[in-house]
């Protein structure tokens, strides 16, 4: 038990990645690994609630989803029976501390979910997204492209050295700061941010390039579009991409559902290997914004 409570209090410690999307207080637990034991629904107070026990190694442990979020994913390992025993599940953001009581003589911590709650079932075997969409498709794609990856195409490189600029652009961009030291006035434009940054890039694509047989004119060429309308995008929308109002838990004002302004970005940028939380939402395989209850309408 005191090794157990001690793990929690270090994870605590630790920044949350999960809390800057969750408007309620920082969570209790950043992170909890374990071995599944069993998975099922039971009936908690006229609710249908997807329950999983884990063993940590030091505790038992049973974790109560929301049915909306999780009930699917409960529901399926229930399913597979025993072949679900002693798989790996890492959970994200248990926003209460847990509830201590006893089962059959030992103590149990019964941890309760939220909407942005994370669950990762074996986070040591991550697939990419485009290999789930190759999967779907057809089974024994993913096992070919193992064994024999395609050559890079230049259209691959192409949307490599877009996805790239418009990532470091929403980094130098973030909390709306224009960068500095840039352009002899001090700021510089989007479209400026975007192409230096593509220029970096391209000479680090200098061979990929060479591998595809295109010229780094033809690729500058075909890139020169898509950069254009990223930065009028940026110009038009990024007023709406931070500041997200957000109800204030320690309000100094005393006025009720005062509000307080965060500098949040609204668009959150994450690899293809990254998983998100529920609560969350797609933009091809790169991008994802956080749907925040009292901000606005997410862009996709």
């Amino acid at each position: 038990m005191a090794a157990h409570t001690t793990s929690q209090r270090e994870e605590s410690a630790q920044e949350c990645f999960l809390c800057v999307l969750d408007p309620h207080p920082p969570c209790a637990t950043r992170q909890l690994d374990g071995r599944i034991v069993a998975a099922f629904e039971q009936t908690i107070n006229a609710e249908k609630t997807p329950t999983i026990i884990l063993d940590t190694g030091t505790a038992r442990i049973e974790v109560h989803f929301i049915q909306n979020y999780y009930g699917k994913f409960v529901k399926e390992l229930n399913e597979r029976g025993v072949t679900i025993h002693n798989l790996a599940l890492r959970l994200y953001h248990l926003p209460t501390p847990p509830i201590i009581t006893e089962y059959k003589g030992q103590p149990r911590y019964i941890y309760q979910t939220n909407s942005y709650t994370l669950a990762v079932l074996e986070p040591d075997v991550l697939l990419n997204i485009t290999d789930l969409n190759h999967a779907e498709y057809c089974s024994r794609q993913y096992l070919l492209n193992m064994l024999v990856p395609s050559s890079t195409s230049a259209a691959t490189i192409r949307g490599n050295l877009v996805h790239h600029c418009f990532k470091e652009l929403l980094k130098e961009h973030d909390r709306g700061e224009l960068m500095n030291g840039h352009a002899a006035k001090g700021h510089e434009t989007p479209l400026a941010t975007l192409q230096r940054h593509f220029e970096q890039a391209l000479d680090q694509s200098s061979l990929d390039l060479a591998l595809a047989n295109v010229s780094v004119e033809t690729m500058r060429a075909e890139v020169a579009p898509h950069l254009e309308s990223l930065a009028t995008w940026f110009q038009n929308q990024s007023a709406s991409l931070w500041d997200i109002p957000v109800t204030s838990a320690d309000n100094q004002s005393g006025e009720p559902g005062a509000q307080r302004s965060e500098n949040i970005p609204r668009i959150w940028y994450a690899p293809k290997h990254s998983f998100l939380p529920p609560r969350s939402a797609f933009a091809g395989d790169s991008t994802c914004c956080g749907n925040k209850p009292t901000g606005k309408a997410c862009w996709n």
